[in-house]
């Protein structure tokens, strides 16, 4: 495979082979040569919404990002995703809620194998408002992240997580309960 130069933050390597439709990889390319200031990251996700992507206003994305099918995504409005965020939605769709931190190099995707069959499965992953994900976390298919919950860094979140919780480890597993807010978060 041929380098074909670096443009931002993202390394093109062969065009031809990166997947999806043009436009996709058109929106990922872009997506990816934008600078990092605020106003570049408001812009990365009018990027996405042009592709079909449902964003809301303020969301912020720091990229590079990657998503799989641009029409199977929903951002809430305040949401922001750090860099180098891996959304795979090919299977199902992935709901991100109101005011969600996404860390560094978070990880999502909808599909799996069934490991008897070997057949694809495929499940969507909703994320609640006011949830924070840490960095290099990986939400499996299926999943449903409450409300107000902390998925700690280097989480594997396999299973849903209840609201106003931390959860940590490998698989994640609660580590405490969070006492619920007082005025930030509307109930």
């Amino acid at each position: 495979m041929v380098e074909l130069g670096q443009i931002g933050h993202l390394v093109i390597k062969d065009v031809k082979n990166m997947g999806g439709s043009p436009r996709r990889r058109l929106i990922n390319l872009l997506s990816g040569m934008l600078g990092d200031s605020y106003s570049m990251q408001y812009l990365r996700g009018r990027l996405l919404k042009f592709g079909g992507a449902q964003i809301a206003v303020g969301v912020r994305i720091r990229g590079p990002i990657h998503v799989d099918e641009l029409k199977k995504l929903s951002i809430g409005p305040g949401s922001f995703l750090n860099c180098e965020v891996y959304l795979d939605n090919t299977g199902a769709e992935i709901r991100i809620g109101e005011n969600v931190i996404v860390g560094f190099r978070v990880s999502m995707t909808t599909s799996n194998h069934d490991m008897e069959t070997r057949e694809i499965i495929s499940k969507p992953i909703t994320i609640g408002d006011w949830v924070w994900i840490g960095a290099c976390s990986t939400i499996l298919p299926g999943v449903t992240i409450g409300k107000g919950a902390v998925v700690a860094g280097g989480a594997v979140v396999a299973s849903d997580v209840m609201p106003y919780t931390v959860v940590g480890g490998v698989p994640a597993r609660m580590i405490k309960k969070l006492d619920l807010p007082k005025q930030k978060i509307a109930l």
